[in-house]
């Protein structure tokens, strides 16, 4: 017994100490014709490819010149894009007017801005006038006759709300010869609060 612990714990100690060859391996995994060769200055350069492309991946394939300026998208990140425009306050005066029998309004609308939303934070605690054209109209008022309330009924001391869409250039890009446009979709008026 104890002769053949010793065999194998001798065995073992010559397969560590023995050194491993390279052209051995090779030869028992060839490299299938049309992949190019296995030779290490390839490897390396392939594998360096490979973290380029990963690199490159992981900026959103956005390349970057010597400069150090970001290439196209850049540029397209900083266009004006449409996004949500909503004010509400206090109103002081309106002109609407029915624009045919297609239940939509024009006019102007003149309210003092209370409240407001992040792309509309210029206009908060300001009186501001608005030009609309073509603008769905929602009252929710108490008619004198008991029945739906009209245009007539609306009065300076209502609770307005106008929802549309504005132009936005984002803060990190230029703001040169940039001016937001505001379009007008939705007014909602409800009676003063009392």
């Amino acid at each position: 017994m104890p002769i053949k612990k010793t065999l194998i714990a001798f065995a073992g100690a010559a397969l560590i100490s023995l050194p491993v060859c390279s052209s051995g391996l090779a030869a028992a995994h060839p490299t299938p014709a049309g992949s190019g060769s296995a030779t290490p200055g390839n490897s390396e350069a392939h594998r360096g490819h490979g973290e380029a492309q990963h690199a490159n991946h992981s900026r959103g394939g956005r390349s970057q010149g010597s400069s150090g300026a970001q290439g196209n998208g850049h540029s397209q990140r900083c266009k004006a894009r449409t996004v949500a425009y909503v004010v509400s306050g206090t109103l002081v005066s309106e002109s609407l007017l029915a624009t045919g029998t297609s239940g939509l309004y024009s006019g102007e609308v003149t309210l003092e801005v209370k409240h407001v939303n992040r792309f509309a934070r210029e206009a908060k605690g300001k009186t501001e006038t608005y030009k609309v054209a073509d603008v769905r109209l929602t009252l929710g008022l108490r008619s004198a006759s008991g029945g739906p309330a009209s245009v007539t009924e609306v009065k300076a001391g209502d609770r307005v709300k106008l929802i549309g869409r504005t132009t936005f250039m984002p803060r990190r890009c230029t703001q040169e010869g940039f001016a937001p446009t505001v379009t007008v979709k939705h007014i909602v008026i409800h009676d003063a609060t009392s």
